[in-house]
């Protein structure tokens, strides 16, 4: 795991290494294991730091803390599984073990996300994003929540991305451009938007009240452990 992240971090300031952050010699329920203790690690700090962006995030109520442990296996199991999928589409053949390896340890960036976000929520950096209103319906949130924290791990995680697999393994620019793009939508559009449907079908089936400003996350949570099982079934079996 070590040598692991230090040839991450190497990659990410353009220093040569080995690319051994594409292989991993943990099992899937370790790496599962691995991530949900992350997801908590992350909560924890974010409740340490005291960033409030919303009446229950970060806050450590069960459903809270269940949505941040599964978004982690999400987001390694369901990620790489899409972005396998769709550089397939456009005819680019990528190891599964390998790609699963990189987005592993990719997660390791939401141990930054934290320190980051009370930075920027201290020094005044805008964090929402509304399009049309400035509130939440029962099945979609119009505005974008994206503190700084949230932006730089995603501009790194681009950046490690791109010089992996167009520069490391020289695959074809604009096709995996493209299926890149695709990938990060499956993920986006779910995490940022269409977080209140879950929940209020989740309200819904269980007979749970339905507020999607105050109410339960259990229905965003189990998107992320369902979505998260669909990715580990494609990686281990397709």
């Amino acid at each position: 795991m070590r040598l692991s992240l230090r040839s991450l971090l190497r990659e990410l300031f353009f220093l040569p290494n080995n690319g051994e952050f594409l292989e991993t010699a943990l099992s899937a329920p370790a790496i599962t294991v691995f991530l949900a203790f992350l997801g908590l690690a992350r909560i924890l700090m974010e409740v340490w730091f005291g960033i409030v962006l919303h009446p229950k995030v970060y806050t450590l109520q069960p459903d809270i803390v269940f949505c941040m442990m599964v978004f982690t296996v999400y987001l390694c199991w369901f990620g790489s599984a899409s972005l396998h999928f769709c550089l397939k589409l456009f005819q680019i053949h990528v190891k599964k073990r390998s790609l699963l390896a990189l987005i592993f340890h990719l997660q390791m960036i939401h141990l930054i996300i934290p320190p980051v976000d009370y930075l920027g929520l201290k020094i005044g950096v805008p964090w929402y994003f509304f399009s049309t209103r400035y509130e939440i319906s029962w099945y979609w949130l119009p505005g974008l929540v994206l503190p700084l924290g949230h932006l730089c791990a995603w501009v790194v995680t681009w950046i490690l991305l791109i010089r992996v697999l167009i520069i490391r393994m020289k695959l074809p620019m604009a096709r995996t451009l493209a299926g890149s793009v695709l990938a990060f939508n499956a993920l986006y559009w779910p995490i940022y938007h269409l977080w209140p449907l879950f929940n209020t079908i989740f309200n819904f089936l269980a007979g749970l009240p339905n507020d999607p400003f105050n109410g339960y996350f259990w229905g965003y949570g189990l998107f992320f452990l369902i979505s998260a099982a669909a990715g580990m079934v494609y990686i281990k079996r397709v």
